[in-house]
């Protein structure tokens, strides 16, 4: 769990419920810093040394189910996540598609979230399962932010993630039956 040193009670007792539903044998660890990517780079490195099988990525402003762990596992994917809404109003979802035109934008912004697993170009990290193979065939970094030659950000380190394993042939999986919400100023 990547975090920035604070975690929301509610998002403790949903981990508490992972914890408890898990039908495999699991490890815990929590990063924290300010500096995302480097928080992300350290879980990776930490899932390669204890020899895990996967990486299961929980931000630390997640509300899930208890079952998600086994539910993306069983679909046997390389990269598989679920899909949860922005901090924002109006919210739309952190999983990316890719127009023809190049164009990058939220899948809710350009239409509507399919009702089955799906690929998508990009989704976010907060709630992620990836087998630890994936990490073995992209290069390092895994996770950069990515900016404008004026020093805009153009994009996090979850699409710099899934834009090089796109590159190494993986895809990106998404179950939206599995329902994942967002803690901020409001529940998204």
């Amino acid at each position: 769990m990547p975090s920035h040193g604070t975690m929301p009670t509610k998002a403790a007792m949903s981990v508490a419920g992972l914890m408890k539903q898990t039908t495999v044998m699991t490890g815990f660890l929590v990063v924290e810093g300010s500096i995302l990517p480097q928080n992300r780079e350290i879980l990776v490195e930490w899932a390669l040394k204890e020899r895990y099988t996967h990486l299961f990525f929980l931000d630390s402003d997640i509300l899930c189910d208890g079952d998600v762990i086994n539910r993306l596992l069983a679909h046997k994917l390389e990269i598989v996540g679920a899909p949860y809404n922005k901090r924002a109003i109006p919210s739309y979802s952190v999983v990316m598609e890719k127009r023809e035109n190049g164009e990058i934008g939220s899948i809710t912004k350009f239409g509507a979230m399919p009702d089955a697993l799906f690929s998508a170009y990009a989704q976010g990290l907060g709630c992620c399962l990836i087998d630890v193979e994936v990490f073995k065939k992209t290069e390092r970094p895994h996770f950069a932010f990515v900016y404008s030659p004026e020093g805009i950000l153009i994009h996090g380190e979850d699409v710099f993630f899934f834009e090089q394993a796109t590159r190494a042939g993986i895809k990106n999986w998404v179950d939206p039956t599995i329902k994942v919400r967002h803690i901020g100023e409001a529940i998204y």
